[in-house]
């Protein structure tokens, strides 16, 4: 969406770039409203961001330790916050997740 958007802009396409900016609030507001329990304060959460690439169709999996913790609360959050947005996330069940889609 970001690069269409981009795409747009370039264009002089302003009014249809901001649509598509107002269209990914609902995702970004879930997103930044879970930054303080997903980031811990000064931490990357690469769990929530691979998670949030899964959303997308990318493939999840085991990361190496250590690594933070996503919960399902916030899994459930993360998704609806896409579904929100008109976007169409994995609804693969979340333990998939953490197998990933193509295990070694």
């Amino acid at each position: 969406m970001i690069p269409r958007a981009f795409q747009l802009l370039r264009e002089g396409k302003d009014d249809d770039a901001a649509d598509i900016h107002w269209q990914l609030h609902p995702a970004r507001k879930v997103k930044s409203g879970l930054a303080a329990a997903l980031h811990g304060g000064a931490f990357i959460n690469r769990q929530a961001w691979k998670f949030q690439d899964r959303l997308q169709g990318y493939n999840g999996g085991p990361l190496r330790q250590p690594t933070q913790r996503i919960h399902d609360a916030q899994m459930n959050a993360l998704r609806k916050g896409l579904i929100d947005a008109g976007l169409e996330p994995s609804m693969d069940p979340f333990r998939e997740f953490f197998i990933g889609r193509n295990p070694a």
